[in-house]
């Protein structure tokens, strides 16, 4: 879990860097197929969380969650103009 500490400094930073230009409204306690779902749809444009919350909607998910800290932008090059990025 996130801490809420750490994520209203990086709401602060990132409103504080943009001059007010980009605005993060935060919420904690949504459901994690809802929050899946709601990026999926557009009505809203990012979440934070581990993604093997969403391997029943999404396979290829648990793939970038078992591998520590995740692909480099090299791996990731590679998954997308060899593996068809699916």
């Amino acid at each position: 879990m996130i801490n809420n500490e750490v994520v209203h400094k990086f709401k602060e930073a990132i409103e504080s860097i943009s001059d007010g230009k980009w605005k993060i409204d935060t919420k904690f306690g949504v459901n994690k197929d809802q929050a899946f779902n709601n990026v999926k749809n557009n009505k809203t444009q990012m979440v934070i969380g581990h993604s093997t919350y969403w391997s029943g909607m999404n396979p290829a998910s648990a793939f970038f969650a078992s591998i520590p800290f995740g692909m480099s932008h090299s791996e990731y090059r590679a998954w997308i103009t060899f593996g068809g990025g699916r």
